[in-house]
């Protein structure tokens, strides 16, 4: 086997390689991408075949598809030090002329996944960083707000891992966000699921979205916890911590003018871990909807039942109503 073609090319978010690879006359295009996490994908035609990292893909392997059997994995060389190339051994699939695409069979981001990913990163290791992420994240979404669409930010101090700083990206209208990057949405998901997973590392704690709804942080009371963490932007992705709580709180932030009703229907189409949208889960609880309801200060079913009557006929539909 032999390399035919290189192009390396640098988005600051990933590195890509582009190989082309002769072997016994033929010939395959492959592209190679180094992603933040300090691993590498490969793909040929869109399509990943194979996740490679330096842990042996621990931790990783969730987040691709292996579509390839019996790889024999040859050097691969990094930025000119060392050259990798993958040998595969691919079985041949054809589609039947009847099937159909479905919205099912397109990637989609994962919360189950990108947790399972990165729950291990370095910067989530170190209390200080989990506190001043959801007490400031504000800071950070300011920030992005100064940058270009699809442009990244690197936080200071906060690392992936050792060496690897964090990169949050910049979304936009017509910014393609790969399902393994860093949004600020992404990033203050991730670390509410990581603390609320690991609630009795943090005696104290203050999230700026939570204190706004006059929320108070109690580790020793997990129901507390839960919507106390569930204020949080990102959250919604994050089903098995938070189900449908993350729309309690969006609905107390739209009844507080916070948000906007289109947000709260974005997060309302939001489909759980079983293909229900979070609006027909969430009336589907309605008992636990009135019960959490009254945890904020001040409320009253009564301001609850009348939002529900007066949100947008978008949104209503989202609840069914």
């Amino acid at each position: 086997m032999k390399i035919v073609t290189r192009q390396i090319s640098d988005t600051s978010s990933s590195i890509q390689y582009k190989c082309s690879f002769e072997d016994a006359g033929h010939k395959m295009l492959f592209n190679l991408y180094k992603v933040p996490v300090g691993g590498l994908l490969l793909t040929q035609r869109g399509q990943t075949f194979r996740k490679i990292d330096r842990r042996f893909g621990q931790g990783c392997g969730s987040i691709l598809d292996a579509g390839c059997a019996d790889p024999i994995i040859v050097a691969i060389f990094w930025g000119g030090l060392c050259q990798w190339a993958l040998h595969l051994k691919m079985e041949t699939f054809k589609f039947s002329s009847t099937s159909k695409p479905t919205r099912r069979d397109f990637d989609h981001f994962s919360g189950r996944i990108f947790y399972g990913v990165y729950k291990d990163a370095e910067f989530l290791r170190h209390s200080n960083n989990i506190e001043t992420i959801l007490s400031k994240g504000y800071e950070l979404r300011h920030k992005l707000k100064t940058v270009a669409p699809g442009q990244v930010v690197m936080i200071d101090g906060v690392e992936l891992e050792k060496n690897t700083p964090l990169l949050v990206k910049r979304t936009g209208d017509k910014v393609n966000i790969e399902n393994y990057e860093f949004t600020i949405n992404r990033l203050t998901g991730l670390v509410a699921a990581y603390t609320f997973d690991n609630r009795k590392r943090f005696a104290a704690l203050q999230s700026s979205e939570a204190l706004a709804l006059g929320l108070k942080w109690d580790n020793g009371n997990t129901k507390n916890c839960k919507l106390y963490l569930s204020a949080v932007s990102g959250t919604e992705h994050f089903y098995d911590q938070f189900e449908y709580w993350p729309l309690i709180c969006a609905l107390r932030k739209l009844q507080k003018k916070k948000i906007t009703p289109e947000l709260v229907i974005k997060i309302a189409k939001i489909k759980n871990n079983n293909n229900v949208t979070l609006g027909k889960d969430l009336m589907n609880n309605r008992a636990t909807l009135f019960q959490l309801w009254m945890y904020f200060p001040d409320a009253s079913l009564t301001e609850l039942s009348e939002l529900l009557k007066t949100v947008p006929g978008d949104l209503q539909k989202c609840f069914q109503l």
